[in-house]
């Protein structure tokens, strides 16, 4: 759940059997890490296989001690396949999806700076079988 009030955010978690909410402002630090991983996408029609071309991240341009892994996990495997961007000045992390899959979840980690963290401007998943990309 996430809630805001005024200038603050206040987002509740769960890590296994403790709870809590965090309040967020615009003068907190970034944390070292994040992560985002995107619902399942069976990319318009389920019962058909596809190929999944590339999983993309874009972002501003990274400065020194950042860096963007794109991952991804076709028909719902146990693990995520990664490819990590940490040039300075890098704008997007391109990954090729070599498996056919009838679903794919996409997905980005973070790695923060003490006191800047790298801006995510777009999240896609681009396809073969489909005549246009889906946006995450």
């Amino acid at each position: 759940m996430v809630a805001a009030s005024g200038q603050n955010l206040y987002m509740s978690w769960q890590n296994q059997n403790v709870y809590g909410v965090d309040k967020v402002t615009v003068s907190n630090s970034p944390y070292q890490s994040a992560s985002y991983e995107s619902l399942l996408s069976d990319l318009g029609h389920l019962p058909r296989k596809k190929l999944p071309l590339v999983a993309r991240i874009d972002f501003e341009p990274l400065i020194s001690g950042q860096s963007v892994d794109v991952k991804y996990k076709a028909d719902r495997e146990s693990s995520w396949h990664t490819q990590t961007e940490d040039t300075v000045g890098a704008t997007e992390n391109r990954m090729r999806i070599p498996a056919n899959a009838k679903e794919v979840e996409i997905g980005f980690d973070l790695t923060c700076t003490a006191t800047t963290s790298p801006v995510i401007t777009g999240v896609t998943l681009e396809s073969e079988s489909e005549s246009e990309s889906i946006n995450a």
